[in-house]
């Protein structure tokens, strides 16, 4: 081998390091990176699952737009859960507070203007308690979660099933 072919390699080797660099560092200066950003994702969370259980509920998301100070999220429960005694909303991510309200099958929470804006691809979660879990143990319980922005406008709308266990049977005294 001839010391010309030698630096012929080394040069394309250099060339395509050269390259790849440049084209990397193009994805991640202007966002165009061949790896996915995060699908919007939410999750509901059943502190206790079994059937007719008072339990805390919390919904975690993370959504690709950002949450504003005045978002209003919705939460649709099927009929057979009891909201009747739903007493007070939280979040360990979102600060400046709450106002809450439930009619009939729905909870609303709105966010009450204090907080900062939740920035977009920022995991957040909200708590609410006391909800009665239904009668009947099933693992096909579908829950509607909405955040709306400042406009009311939709930013996300998911559908996310509950599993409740059987409840358990308390055993008898022995005689």
């Amino acid at each position: 081998m001839y010391l010309y072919e030698t630096f012929k390699r080394s040069d394309t080797r250099i060339i395509k390091r050269f390259f790849i660099t440049l084209i990397l560092s193009i994805n991640i200066v202007f966002g165009t990176s061949t790896f996915a950003a995060p699908e919007d994702t939410v999750t509901v969370e059943v502190k206790n699952p079994r059937a007719e259980a008072r339990s805390i509920y919390q919904i975690n998301f993370l959504i690709s737009k950002p949450i504003s100070h005045k978002a209003i999220i919705r939460v649709r429960f099927p009929i057979e859960f009891d909201l009747s005694k739903l007493l007070v909303a939280g979040s360990n991510t979102i600060n400046g507070g709450f106002e809450m309200t439930v009619e009939n099958d729905v909870v609303t929470i709105k966010r009450s203007g204090l907080g900062r804006e939740i920035k977009a691809n920022e995991k957040v979660d909200v708590k609410f308690a006391i909800v009665k879990n239904p009668i009947k143990a099933d693992d096909n319980y579908s829950v509607q979660v909405e955040v709306f922005d400042d406009n009311n406008d939709s930013i996300i709308q998911k559908q996310e099933t509950v599993k409740i266990l059987p409840k358990i049977e308390k055993p008898e005294p022995l005689k």
